[in-house]
């Protein structure tokens, strides 16, 4: 089948991108969805196969798919999201809140970061920098 020349022109006149991932940069919303989506999925498995814990391949992809998602919400939406050390005592190990500083999607944020992932994909300076002020 041929394209019309029309056809053609109405498409490069077209302002919205048809991908969402057209300039390799999600908005904030749909990075939030995603993270969330991923989170509950990552927690309604590790319930569901126990015994295979943190081994099981999958789960350790969508941990993986979920932390390289908050670093592109972190580094392309700051300060709309900032890190805040999370001391809650229901979670195993030290952690980061997203927290994002109005709704999206209704969500106030962006699941939790553990501190070691943390440091290990962003500098030293990026911490500090992802972490929340007073002036923001």
């Amino acid at each position: 089948m041929e394209t019309k020349k029309e056809d053609q022109v109405g498409l490069m006149n077209l302002k919205l991108p048809l991908d969402p991932l057209a300039h390799g940069i999600l908005d904030a919303r749909m990075l939030v969805e995603r993270i969330h989506t991923i989170n509950g999925a990552w927690h309604a498995l590790r319930e569901l196969w126990p015994a295979t814990g943190e081994t099981s391949p999958i789960l350790t992809s969508m941990r993986l798919m979920k932390s390289t998602l908050q670093a592109q919400l972190l580094r392309t939406h700051h300060p709309l999201v900032y890190l805040q050390p999370d001391d809650s005592p229901h979670l195993p190990e030290p952690c980061y809140s997203l927290r994002l500083s109005r709704r999206i999607g209704g969500h106030r944020d962006a699941c939790h970061l553990p501190l070691r992932i943390a440091s290990m994909i962003f500098t030293v300076d990026e911490l500090a920098r992802f972490q929340h002020s007073e002036q923001l």
